[in-house]
């Protein structure tokens, strides 16, 4: 899977909170707005960051997710075994939390 913005169907990327308005979720280009943010929640802010940083985080999930899948692959058993003890705290079932990841994916509109 390789991510371009010609792969994803969101408008293309970085997004930024508007300088004068911090509830408004920009793209690049002049006027290009993505959200308005309800401004009336003490969470507010919080939200327009997170989706200022969607495209991004979108983009080095997929990434993850290459390094990921590869991993198994050319680790040895000594290797899994150490780095699933480094992460049994984690809510998972398998090595890798595939599903969940790929879910996440899709909802995004990333297909692998």
């Amino acid at each position: 899977m390789h991510i371009t913005n010609n792969t994803v169907a969101h408008t293309a990327g970085p997004w930024s909170i508007h300088p004068d308005q911090p509830n408004i979720v920009q793209a690049p280009g002049a006027g290009h707005f993505i959200a308005d943010v309800f401004s009336g929640h003490r969470a507010s802010q919080a939200n327009t960051r997170l989706s200022a940083a969607a495209p991004d985080l979108v983009r080095e999930l997929a990434y993850a997710e290459r390094i990921i899948l590869a991993m198994p692959n050319v680790m040895r058993t000594e290797q899994k075994v150490a780095a699933a003890e480094k992460l049994a705290d984690l809510p998972m079932t398998g090595l890798t939390r595939y599903h969940e990841r790929r879910a996440a994916l899709t909802k995004a509109g990333i297909q692998g």
